[in-house]
């Protein structure tokens, strides 16, 4: 072989070889490239910027049974939160509650359509604690919640849901920083299998009204027909019903509140038609499960703080009437704070069982039931004659030692009036009822300042006026006048 041909074999020997290690390389580079640059994914903003902290919170939407359901989250535990529906337009917001939240800073707060709520457009749920607040527009309207109302199957669509930031002080928001995830490797990490721990279930939030749960049988059996809150327990419904979906007959009813008592001991006084349970603290103490009108009390020594009353009532047939009521047994002052003096006694009694008794003497002033709280439960704090009602007491108290906000008074007093067409005008902040000889003629019991007239025939004689009076927060003003309507 000549020198040049040697040569140029070797070359051609070397192209090869170049050739199939560009080949080589490239295909390795096809293979490889792909998992030495795959990107990695940025990591969430929530998992950069840390845990959020918990914005208060307030949704409504319906409820299964009928009416609706009011949720918060996002609260201080143990807050009181006042619920209310505010229309806007120069109306009065109207109050629907307060309570206590859960120890994780929920609440729940189940409520039936009531023919006084605001509703329509621009009407929002409100809730407020202290200085922090959230709303939300309440879209709920009685068809889309209740089965009567709606006149069939009812579809709620509308929802009430939001988030408020806390009024009080601004929580700045963190800025996410996305920091770039070093190069991957080939080496593999595995990954660990994820463990599910179950959330422990919300502690139950301190009821601070009447929930009543309202049955369309005696038994208190499946879902409840209505669900609402019931300032007391005071009824009366004659051979009538409870709400326009209940039967007259044949039905039943669960109350449950917590009541935050001093220690010591106390009597409890249920008087029902028909049969009625009662338990504290989930003890029976008294069972008189069977038709019938009786007046039951119980005495029982209790510890101090918050009890668990449980109410349960069924009617059979006929008149329907149930009123619960409690008080401390001790020794009775000897003076009152202001009013009336009343006689020293050895217990302080249950309240007479009816307000107005059925033989009473003629009351010539008004007689003045001065309750602390806002459903004139329990025995009143205090009992006076009013020469009239007509009270402004601002920012105060109606007494020494009863609370500036959230109580109650009852007047009751007999008029002498001529057969005419009479007017009575009532100015009042917050609420207020008004019965001409046990006729309802005014019906306001919520929050608000407000002047409602209403007028009446009468017949020339005596005639039994009562006023019921509900104090909320803020101003606290009460007028109640009378006259003949001119023709």
């Amino acid at each position: 072989m000549a020198p040049y041909e040697q040569e140029d074999s070797i070359n051609r020997i070397w192209i090869i070889v170049v050739g199939l290690v560009a080949v080589a390389a490239f295909v390795l580079g096809v293979l490889l490239m792909p998992r030495l640059f795959r990107p990695t994914p940025d990591r969430p903003i929530s998992e950069a910027a840390g845990p959020a902290e918990a914005v208060p919170m307030v949704t409504a939407e319906p409820h299964a049974a009928g009416g609706f359901t009011i949720s918060g989250r996002g609260w201080a535990g143990d807050a009181d939160v006042t619920l209310y529906l505010v229309p806007g337009q120069g109306r009065p917001d109207y109050w629907l509650g307060r309570l206590l939240t859960a120890q994780d800073g929920s609440f729940r707060r189940d409520l039936a359509w009531l023919p006084e709520y605001p509703s329509g457009e621009g009407v929002e749920l409100v809730a407020r604690s202290g200085s922090l607040e959230a709303r939300v527009p309440f879209e709920l309207t009685p068809r889309s919640l209740d089965p009567v109302v709606g006149g069939g199957t009812a579809t709620a669509t509308a929802t009430a849901s939001g988030t408020v930031e806390p009024t009080a002080t601004p929580t700045p928001t963190a800025t996410a920083t996305v920091t770039p995830s070093p190069t991957a490797t080939s080496t593999a990490v595995p990954t660990p299998t994820a463990t599910s721990t179950p959330a422990p279930p919300p502690t139950p939030a301190v009821i601070l009204g009447w929930r009543g749960e309202y049955f369309a049988n005696p038994s208190l059996a499946g879902e409840p027909a209505l669900v609402r809150d019931d300032p007391a327990v005071t009824f009366d419904w004659g051979n009538g019903s409870p709400a326009q979906w209940l039967p007259a007959d044949g039905f039943g009813v669960r109350w449950t509140r917590d009541l935050n008592l001093d220690a010591g001991s106390y009597r409890f006084l249920v008087a029902a038609d028909d049969g009625i349970r009662l338990w504290i603290d989930d003890s029976l103490v008294l069972d008189r499960w069977y038709p019938g009108s009786e007046t039951n009390t119980v005495e029982i020594t209790l510890g101090g703080g918050l009890h668990r009353v449980r109410l349960e009532y069924f009617e059979e047939t006929g008149d329907a009437r149930v009123r619960f009521e409690w008080g401390s047994i001790m020794i009775a002052p000897t003076t009152q704070p202001t009013g009336t003096p009343v006689p020293p006694a050895t217990v302080a009694p249950i309240p007479t069982p009816a307000p107005i008794p059925p033989t009473p003497a003629t009351i010539t002033a008004w007689r003045g039931e001065y309750f602390a709280n806002p459903g004139l439960e329990g025995a009143p704090f205090l009992v006076r004659d009013d020469a009239a009602i007509g009270f402004d007491w601002g920012n105060g108290a109606p007494a020494a030692g009863m609370p500036a906000d959230y109580f109650s008074v009852r007047w009751t007093r007999d008029l002498t009036l001529e057969a005419a067409t009479w007017r009575f005008t009532a100015r009042f902040d917050d609420g207020l009822r008004l019965w001409v000889d046990d006729q309802l003629l005014i019906d306001t019991w919520q929050m608000g300042s407000e002047t409602v007239v209403a007028t009446v025939p009468l017949e020339a004689g005596v005639h039994r006026v009562r006023v019921e009076y509900l104090e909320a927060v803020g101003e606290a003003h009460a007028f109640v006048e009378w006259g003949t309507v001119i023709s």
